[in-house]
């Protein structure tokens, strides 16, 4: 009996049905890195990673192996969509083959790690697109006419998907707006997402402890030599000398302030007379 060549890619095993679901945890949006890098790894050990990232290409119409390839793309989309969340699921089945699913995942989710608001409003909208097309009349075109009435239309996705964004996003959409050519519909979702994430960081470290005494800290500091607020002994200019180029201003309004009413009388009446003598 002739042994099996388990590093022909087409080869399916007898366990390798259309139910069977490659990792314990599907993609729910937010944990796309770690779910693409098991899926990954499973699909190598089952050597069909060729036909997510378009590796082995579909053959001719007509070659020896073109029906062989349409099955093996059929089950390896089928555990893809196994592995999803059911919310998931319904935005995918317009992708025909394998790697137009893996694609489409990639190019929403790539640039972060997730994004429980927009992807989730992303998915219902776009559910609610896949049902209206259900309701529209399918064509049998194959000279490429109706390819502009396509694009029109999944330029009205992202128009809509964009028009229904809060106003927090208005940065991100006018520049998505002014975009030539304008984006696919999933790269404008891309992009949504990764303003969402610079929000997000933005504000951890804008609310981080760190920064939220900072400017109140350094308005308590007094120095011990000069007696003026916002600095140390050890940083005093009129003690260690001002640096090249420092232009003086003169007291703040805190500082005179409180030199008026806190520093010794001596060292006001210096004070005064050491501008008197610059003047």
């Amino acid at each position: 009996m002739a042994a099996i060549d388990d590093s022909n890619p087409f080869i399916l095993h007898s366990f390798n049905n259309l139910g069977i679901a490659l990792i314990s945890h599907p993609l729910t949006g937010e944990n796309y890195n770690s779910w693409k890098k098991a899926m990954r790894m499973t699909l190598h050990g089952k050597n069909k990673y060729g036909f997510v990232n378009g590796s082995i290409p579909e053959p001719a119409l007509g070659h020896s192996t073109h029906a062989l390839w349409h099955h093996n793309d059929s089950i390896v989309s089928s555990w893809l969509l196994n592995s999803l969340s059911k919310e998931m699921q319904v935005n995918i089945l317009h992708c025909s083959f394998v790697k137009a699913i893996w694609d489409d995942l990639q190019e929403r989710f790539e640039q972060r790690n997730g994004s429980m608001f927009v992807s989730s409003f992303y998915s219902k909208f776009r559910s609610l697109w896949e049902s209206l097309s259900e309701l529209k009349p399918s064509h049998s075109c194959t000279c490429g006419g109706i390819k502009p009435w396509c694009d029109f239309e999944q330029m009205d996705y992202a128009m809509q998907f964009l028009m229904r964004l809060n106003e927090s996003f208005s940065t991100i959409r006018g520049q998505i707006l002014s975009m030539d050519p304008f984006p696919s519909v999933t790269k404008v979702f891309a992009l949504v997402v990764q303003e969402e994430k610079q929000k997000e960081t933005s504000f951890a470290a804008h609310n981080h402890p760190d920064n939220c005494f900072k400017g109140s800290f350094k308005n308590r500091l007094l120095c011990a030599h000069c007696g003026m607020l916002g600095h140390t002994q050890d940083r005093c200019f009129k003690l260690h000398g001002y640096p090249p180029n420092y232009k003086r201003t003169g007291f703040s309004s805190e500082a005179k302030k409180h030199s008026s009413s806190s520093e010794p009388p001596h060292k006001v009446a210096q004070q005064v007379s050491v501008d008197m003598s610059h003047s």
